[in-house]
């Protein structure tokens, strides 16, 4: 048995910690992230480990390509890569990405993903270690996060947004299909949460010209968030590219109608139509009318409520998801 609980080191400057972003900052900006590289070819020489697990690639595995040759020479390490969202799907399509993704799987022995495609996709870059499919990051839930009391949607009157606006999140599309009701929202709440400037400035507008009650909820925990989800009727979470988006998931736990864009591993939890909608990230009108439904039909959402506690605890359960783990590691020691 493997053991689940295990060291995290975090490597800091020996300064105080408030310095040690700053530093980062400089140096990522003065020489890129080689310097990563080069205190990571240190550590690893000290600490000759067995298994390496690379989460992400971007900030991960690339860190380690400019060492990959050398390492190889004092390494007898199994590497185990976890793409997560939007890793191979969003950048296996960007030119300046495809060599350092080339990189990557000329070394990785173990890939691990949320969605079945990215096989096709790391072969087509050269894989041929193992793939394992479906690895969810977030691992699962307690069944007891799952299954418990709650207030069926049709009786709650909020629809909380996902404000997400960086490289896949499109958390401006998100609104620009929610102002498209605009009349249909009178008796409705809408909050919006982990929302960036440019998303806050564009819900300032909205209730401002709509006059709806829209607003942005400030940065809390992560458990106060879910007092959020228990008082909503519906999430909407739209982005380019996704792996399992884990607000959905605590969103479907809470009883909240999904409504998520397609290039996610949405389509694994949620039948279309029936316990969730799945969409066109950039179907404005689509979605609005999506949207519509889940606010008019009181069936359907109380329905899909059950469907969804019953999927997530036969498919997202903490036990079975922590197993999935220990198996990759053990699969990793084996001779």
């Amino acid at each position: 048995m493997i053991s689940r609980n295990s060291a995290v080191r975090i490597f800091r400057f020996p300064v105080p910690d408030y310095l040690n972003f700053a530093l980062y900052f400089v140096l990522d900006n003065l020489v890129g992230m080689k310097w990563r590289s080069y205190f990571l070819n240190l550590f690893l020489k000290r600490a000759r480990a067995r298994i390496i697990h690379f989460h992400e690639m971007q900030h991960g595995a690339y860190i380690f390509n400019p060492i990959s040759e050398v390492a190889t020479s004092y390494l007898k390490s199994i590497k185990i890569l976890s793409t997560w969202g939007s890793d191979l799907v969003l950048f296996s399509k960007i030119a300046s990405h495809e060599d350092q993704i080339r990189k990557v799987m000329s070394w990785a022995d173990i890939l691990t993903a949320e969605r079945a495609i990215e096989e096709d996709i790391a072969n087509q870059f050269g894989f041929n270690g193992v793939f394992l499919c479906p690895i969810y990051i977030t691992i699962g839930m307690p069944s007891e996060s799952i299954k418990h009391p709650m207030k069926p949607p049709s009786q709650r009157n909020t629809i909380i947004i996902k404000g997400h606006l960086d490289f896949s999140g499109r958390a401006l599309n998100a609104l620009q299909a929610v102002s498209l009701l605009k009349s249909e929202l009178a008796a409705f709440k809408i909050r919006v949460f982990s929302a960036n400037p440019a998303v806050a400035l564009e819900v300032e507008i909205m209730k401002s010209e709509l006059k709806i009650d829209i607003s942005t909820i400030p940065r809390i925990k992560k458990n106060e968030l879910k007092e959020y989800f228990l008082e909503s009727r519906l999430y909407l979470g739209i982005s380019i590219s996704d792996g399992l988006p884990g607000s959905m998931m605590e969103a479907m736990s809470a009883g909240c109608f999904p409504i998520q864009s397609k290039n996610s591993a949405a389509s694994e939890f949620i039948q279309n139509g029936v316990s969730g909608f799945i969409v066109d990230e950039w179907d404005l009108n689509d979605i609005a009318a999506r949207l519509l439904s889940a606010l008019t039909d009181d069936l359907l959402v109380d329905k899909a409520a059950l469907i969804n506690q019953d999927v997530l605890i036969n498919k997202f359960n903490y036990i079975d998801g922590l197993m999935k783990i220990e198996n990759l590691y053990k699969k990793a020691l084996l001779p």
